[in-house]
């Protein structure tokens, strides 16, 4: 079908891909502002059979088992997708992700620098973020596409990511 060849033409340029999500990510608050543990960031990036708003292109519903056999070793926690800021990461214990029933759960401690305490925390305290993203690959026939003539809207479920 046009539609979905259109779609999956525009997504091959890049080979990683970004979503956002509004998962009610929270943080825990110890420490903040006093003495005690460490902050820590934690909620999902991604939450199966869920679908997505229109990307424009398309509705997107990530499956369960979407993350079965994924390598997460590299994966890393970074603040408004900087690569310069990183928050956590899998390989120094400061990032854990977890599959569970709902979805892609992490938690992050982040550094305990001013920086961090002042451009990620605070804004976090207050409630000014509230959305969480994740970069992802897809395997190789990780995806299956329909389109619906009705609404003319195209629909991809991602199976399998890489």
């Amino acid at each position: 079908m046009d539609k979905i060849k259109e779609m999956q033409d525009k997504l091959k340029s890049g080979g990683v891909e970004l979503r956002t999500f509004s998962t009610n990510d929270e943080l825990r608050a110890a420490g903040i502002g006093g003495e005690g543990d460490s902050p820590k960031i934690e909620g999902y990036a991604a939450v199966f059979n869920s679908p997505s708003d229109n990307l424009g292109y398309f509705v997107e519903t990530i499956r369960a088992g979407a993350f079965d056999g994924a390598d997460f070793s590299q994966c890393k926690a970074v603040w408004n997708h900087n690569d310069d800021i990183v928050l956590g990461s899998v390989s120094g214990n400061t990032l854990s992700l977890q599959v569970n029933e709902r979805g892609l759960f992490y938690s992050t401690t982040p550094p305990e620098t001013q920086f961090v305490k002042d451009t990620v925390i605070e804004v976090m305290r207050r409630g000014d973020v509230d959305k969480s993203s994740f970069r992802f690959v897809i395997a190789e026939d990780g995806d299956e596409w329909r389109y619906d003539p009705v609404t003319d809207i195209v629909y991809r479920s991602i199976t399998k990511i890489a």
